[in-house]
Order: structure tokens, then C-alpha cells, then sequence
């Protein structure tokens, strides 16, 4: 049997080509991805720069923070809102905690990884309902704060996409032996 394309991280947390897809303004799609991106790489950087350790979780935490009052900041509020950075905050902190659980785990690629770190494909299902439930809010945020300038067909396929592809990450990471 021939096995199935590797999955990975990006593959399951950031099926965001789907959305590019539907988006037909350049410069609303690239403010788009900024924003679908931000907070999964600011996690990402955060947990990085904590296995390494440079900080502590809380240390990771307050630049963040830090970085996000500087975007506060700047910001006139109708893209950017102290609701939106809650929201971010409350995802980042989910995302940290995920990746810093992957990067204490042994393994060859990401599959190995999710599997060592979520045994049971209900646990790992667990975390992405959580990771959906902050997504979500993330979203809810920046509807109210950016009113009509917010494209809600193109977020609902990120959603259904989301789900699907996220739902047939966990049937082929959780695959039974010799079924692939």
C-alpha cells in the first residue's frame, strides 16, 4: 500500500489557501491572512523561544501582550480593538500550551508528534473544539469591531472548510495500521 500525504501542523491549524480562494480583494485578502496568522505564529514564536529557554510561559505572555499594545496603539479601532486582542490572547495561550506540549513529545514528523501528545483521537478532537471555540470568539470580536468591512461568506466556508479538513486530519492521524 502506498501511504497517504504527510499531514502537518499548517495542514490542520491554518487551511487558510481554502479562503484565498473566495477572497477576490488583494488587499483585504492580505489583511486577512496578517490576521488569520497572527496569532498562530506569535504562539508558535512564544513556545520556541520558551523550550529554548529564553522565558517562562508568563515571560512569553507579557511581550506578547506588550507587542499587542503596540498594535493597540497604533490602531484607530476599526480594524484593531482591546475586544479582538482578548479574544487573540485567549487563542494564543490555548496555542502555546499545544505546542509546547508537541515539542516535549518524541517523534519524526507531526503526526508522530499529535499522536504521542493526544494518545486517544477524542482528546486531540477535544483540543481542536477548543481551538475552534477561540477561533470563533477571535472572529465574533472582529465582526463587532469591524462592522460591515468584515466578508461573513468567505468567513463561513474558513469555518465549514476548517472543520472538514480539520475532521479528516484526525481520521488519517488516527488511521488504524495498515489502512492507508
Amino acid at each position: 500500500m502506498v501511504p497517504g500525504p504527510q499531514i502537518g501542523v499548517w495542514d490542520v491549524l491554518i487551511p487558510i489557501v481554502l479562503v484565498l480562494n473566495f477572497m477576490r480583494n488583494r488587499e483585504r485578502r492580505e489583511l486577512f491572512v496578517q490576521n488569520y496568522l497572527y496569532t498562530k505564529m506569535m504562539a508558535l514564536d512564544a513556545a520556541r523561544d520558551i523550550s529554548a529557554g529564553k522565558t517562562d510561559r508568563e515571560g512569553a505572555l507579557d511581550q506578547i501582550r506588550e507587542k499587542t499594545d503596540s498594535a493597540l496603539s497604533a490602531e484607530s479601532g476599526d480594524i484593531y480593538s482591546a475586544d479582538i486582542r482578548e479574544k487573540q490572547m485567549a487563542e494564543i495561550e490555548l496555542l502555546i500550551d499545544h505546542y509546547m506540549q508537541l515539542m516535549q513529545m518524541h517523534g519524526n514528523d507531526y503526526a508522530e508528534l499529535v499522536r504521542n501528545a493526544y494518545p486517544d483521537r477524542e482528546d486531540y478532537r477535544q483540543f481542536l473544539e477548543k481551538l475552534k471555540e477561540k477561533e470563533t470568539a477571535v472572529i465574533e470580536a472582529a465582526g463587532r469591531t469591524m462592522g460591515d468591512k468584515v466578508d461573513t461568506n468567505a468567513l463561513a466556508t474558513l469555518r465549514r472548510e476548517t472543520d472538514r479538513l480539520r475532521e479528516k486530519s484526525i481520521q488519517t492521524l488516527y488511521e488504524p495500521a495498515g489502512e492507508g
